[in-house]
């Protein structure tokens, strides 16, 4: 059946991908050296629990084998990163 040069009764954006996940930490310490002095210690991380984020799926309905299958993460995918610091204010 075709409507109006579409084939078939299936709405726009019928095909929803997974959802994106990304947990970012960060975790800091301050100490008083002196009256004037302090020390700040940091350690951040970036997507704490690794979770991969993964692409949409496939939306060729007529391709054999294929239809609707995820084949690769996001493009924009940052494993687990970590970052040290250390700042002191006088």
């Amino acid at each position: 059946m075709t409507l109006r040069g579409r084939f078939g009764t299936v709405g726009r954006n019928a095909i929803v991908g997974p959802s994106f996940s990304q947990w970012d930490m960060s975790m800091f310490k301050n100490f008083a050296l002196t009256e004037r002095l302090r020390l700040q210690v940091r350690a951040e991380s970036f997507n704490f629990g690794n979770h991969t984020n993964l692409a949409n799926p496939n939306s060729c309905v007529d391709c054999p084998g294929v239809a609707g299958r995820i084949f690769g993460a996001f493009a924009n995918y940052v494993p687990r990163q970590w970052q040290f610091a250390a700042k002191v204010q006088f």
